[in-house]
């Protein structure tokens, strides 16, 4: 049996079903694993660390493959699938054991058509939130909007990573409120909670909070 981890976000627009894939090797086994599981009321995916992914539906024994993008020498160390309207969208990160990156691919949920793909992530990989057909997400010191449609940026805010305060290593939450979006990191440090807040409607920096 495989355990899993499952969380339903509700948008202003759209119904987000997100699931993470759970290793079938436990962290205090030494080594990589072999593949991640993630499963949902009707359908399962596995992916193995090559990117290879096979989607099994319930109750049949019917099954389809398809592919992750990732680098030559480069292994999936997590993954999380998302359903929304006639989305598969897969958030995954990489590594050689040396540097890691994060993507965010999105497929046609019945065809399983690659629509496009966003590559430009680190590791410490958020959980996405959509809004209004917005994805929004977060890694290590950086936080993006995306077009869902088309992966195209929106707004973009890297190297915000503060070497001297530990801020802005990884976020913890994503939260609309009017035409404000705050991006909430948990620096674990000061204990406090640093913020990166964005006017939503014209997508321009409203202020950073260390």
């Amino acid at each position: 049996t495989f355990a899993f981890i499952g969380q339903i976000i509700l948008s202003q627009s759209n119904d987000l079903i997100s699931i993470k894939a759970i290793p079938n090797r436990d962290f205090a086994i030494p080594g990589s694993s072999d593949y991640f599981m993630a499963r949902f009321g009707d359908c399962t995916y596995k992916v193995k660390p090559n990117g290879l992914v096979t989607k099994y539906f319930l109750n049949t024994t019917d099954s389809t493959l398809f592919k992750l993008d990732l680098e030559k020498g480069f292994g999936i160390e997590y993954a999380e699938f998302n359903h929304v309207g006639n989305y598969l969208i897969v958030c995954y990160t990489v590594t050689d054991s040396e540097t890691g990156s994060s993507y965010i691919t999105i497929f046609d949920l019945q065809s399983l058509k690659k629509i496009w793909t966003y590559s430009k992530l680190a590791p410490n990989l958020s959980r996405l939130k959509i809004n209004n057909n917005y994805i929004y997400i977060t890694s290590f010191s950086v936080v993006v909007k995306l077009d869902l449609s088309t992966g195209d940026e929106v707004f973009r805010l890297d190297g915000l990573y503060d070497r001297g305060k530990y801020s802005f290593n990884s976020f913890s939450d994503v939260i609309f409120r009017g035409d404000t979006v705050t991006f909430l990191s948990k620096n674990w440090f000061s204990k406090r909670l640093d913020k990166v807040v964005v006017n939503d409607r014209t997508n321009s920096l409203i202020m950073i909070d260390k």
